[in-house]
């Protein structure tokens, strides 16, 4: 019999609770005058049109919608409710917990449920320069607590350092993102929740927010209206281009710093994928996608799919986004709301970028599935933060208190500027250890219960405050402080605390990644990017409303939206 720690119990409070990707570097168009604005009148920029309460509530339904429904393709179903489907899965031999029961959480709990794999992670804790050395010589059981506890204190620096009004809005990231996954799910693309969430968290890893939803509804236009369009010239010409500038750009790498055999090997197995992926896109050029859908619906529902599968698709699919759509991706407030353009630092218009084939291949077949909870929970992988995600999405408001964890929660966890290649990064995802028998990898259920309870402090849920500890690590650290020497040098700020308190060090990073801001502020003659004292920097959004002639469709052909409203 399970334990009652390996799952949560929808009756019983979530430890902490009172009663629940990867920035691109952009800025919205405008930021810097609605910063001044700011400067002159703080509480006069934010507000006016959103609604009085965070959105909540049940899922849309179709009968809610006042919309006429529109004809999609063969893939459509029933809403319905999104019912929550397990963080981790258990695999091994032994495994005595079965995951398609949905009830799964990732907490420290079960961590300490496999002795060896909690000896492991203890030990990974003790090389951090975190701790002192006299809280890495304690038992490992306090190790463990005193690291939690390490991430909380970090946690609650960070939404101090926010604008109050920031702090409150940031709050709504996951129900905002709940509202726009849920008007896809009834409005536009007619799929059920699960099929809906899994469609955009399958697009999630290494993007933030706003390229993750401009990728999901790329992705859910073309499957759901482009059914009878068949693979062109032009879209091999883009995956030739795309294969082109990845070699060069490559190449350029290379000259700095010479690549390694086992490097050079990965290339050539990748290049081979390559080239085994561009003969089967000319092979199939007489088949329509949703003949190419129905082949991988097929496949996957009778057992015989694979990674290939997935990634050709998610290559078709990318290929045509290319080759007959605006590249430019919009801004989200976190309310849910399209309010502008994102651009770069140089002023102009972002441009989305896709993550791997397989990552997009993953989103579109989920697409498909018609809510099979299963099959979507195997396409989004064995590790937690993907799945989490999801379940944010599906119900923020789920007892359960499921937390996704990125590179920024991370970050914001050791309160150190650290990039998503960073070792101590990559051993919480991902491990090492892991263990199959309880589908554990690293240390993630520690930051889960870090924010979980860092959140319930402060009268959150979780969602709520992942939301929050997010926006303060990347306020605190934008990608220019994420260098090696500005790493290392906090690094050192952390081993050689001494008998500093973590509040004084906490201090003292501050304050001199304060001092760099200004001076990077006045070396590039931005004063909008100076911090505020007792502040950081502002994010994308703030100060900018809900737009109401910029659609989620944006991006399509004028004929295209014309004809999609008709």
């Amino acid at each position: 019999m399970a334990k009652a720690s390996r799952a949560f119990a929808p009756d019983e409070p979530v430890l902490g609770v009172p009663g629940a990707g990867e920035s691109s570097g952009v800025l919205g168009s405008g930021l810097r005058r609605r910063r001044q604005q700011r400067a002159e009148n703080p509480r006069a920029v934010i507000g006016g049109n959103y609604p009085p309460e965070p959105m909540s509530g049940p899922n849309l339904r179709p009968d809610e919608v006042e919309e006429p429904e529109s004809e999609y393709g063969p893939f459509q179903g029933p809403v319905g409710e999104y019912e929550r489907m397990s963080t981790r899965m258990p695999t091994g031999k032994g495994a005595k917990e079965d995951w398609k029961e949905g009830n799964l959480i990732v907490n420290t709990d079960v961590m300490k449920e496999d002795p060896k794999f909690w000896k492991k992670i203890t030990d990974t804790i003790r090389s951090y320069p975190n701790l002192t050395a006299e809280e890495k010589a304690k038992e490992d059981d306090e190790v463990a607590r005193l690291f939690k506890e390490h991430g909380i204190s970090n946690f609650h620096f960070l939404a101090d350092l926010l604008h109050p009004e920031v702090r409150e809005e940031s709050r709504e990231w996951y129900p905002g993102g709940h509202h726009i996954i849920s008007e896809r799910a009834a409005r536009d693309f007619r799929i059920p929740m699960h099929s809906a969430t899994g469609l955009y968290s399958g697009q999630s890893p290494q993007k933030d927010w706003h390229m993750n939803v401009s990728l999901g509804d790329r992705a859910g236009h073309i499957i759901f209206n482009a059914g009878g369009e068949r693979l062109t010239q032009p879209m091999i010409d883009k995956f030739i281009e795309i294969q082109k500038n990845k070699a060069a750009e490559q190449a350029k790498k290379d000259k700095k710093k010479p690549p390694s055999e086992e490097s050079l090997r990965m290339r050539a197995r990748l290049k081979q994928e390559d080239d085994e992926l561009l003969k089967w896109l000319d092979q199939t050029r007489g088949l329509t996608l949703n003949e190419q859908l129905q082949n991988l619906y097929d496949k996957i529902t009778s057992g015989e799919s694979n990674d290939v599968d997935l990634k050709r698709i998610g290559a078709w699919v990318r290929l045509f986004d290319e080759v007959h759509h605006d590249p430019r991706y919009a801004i989200i407030h976190p309310r849910g709301h399209y309010i502008d353009f994102a651009t770069t630092i140089a002023g102009k218009h972002a441009r989305r970028a896709w993550g791997s084939n397989l990552e997009a291949g993953s989103g579109v077949a989920a697409a498909i599935l018609k809510g099979d909870r299963h099959a979507i929970r195997i396409l989004l992988g064995g590790k937690h933060k993907v799945p989490s995600f999801d379940s944010n999405l599906g119900n923020p408001w789920h007892p359960a208190g499921d937390v996704t964890g990125d590179t920024h929660a991370g970050a914001g966890f050791f309160l150190r500027p650290l990039p998503a290649a960073h070792k101590h990064i990559g051993q919480m995802f991902t491990g090492p250890p892991r263990t199959a028998l309880h589908g554990l990898s690293g240390w993630y259920g520690i930051l889960a219960d870090a924010i979980r309870e860092a959140s319930g402090h402060r009268g959150w849920r979780p969602s709520e405050g992942q939301g929050v500890f997010w926006g303060g690590a990347r306020g605190l650290f934008p990608e220019w402080t994420k260098s090696k020497k500005i790493q290392n040098d906090i690094e050192k700020m952390w081993r050689e605390r001494g008998s500093k308190t973590q509040r004084e060090v906490q201090e003292q990073i501050y304050m001199h990644l304060f001092d760099l801001a200004q001076q990077r502020a006045a070396r590039l003659k931005r004063p909008g990017e100076a911090w505020e004292p007792g502040g950081v920097g502002l994010p994308e959004w703030y100060g900018l409303h809900k737009n109401p002639n910029l659609h989620w469709d944006f991006f399509l052909p004028e004929e295209v939206r014309r004809r999609r409203r008709r």
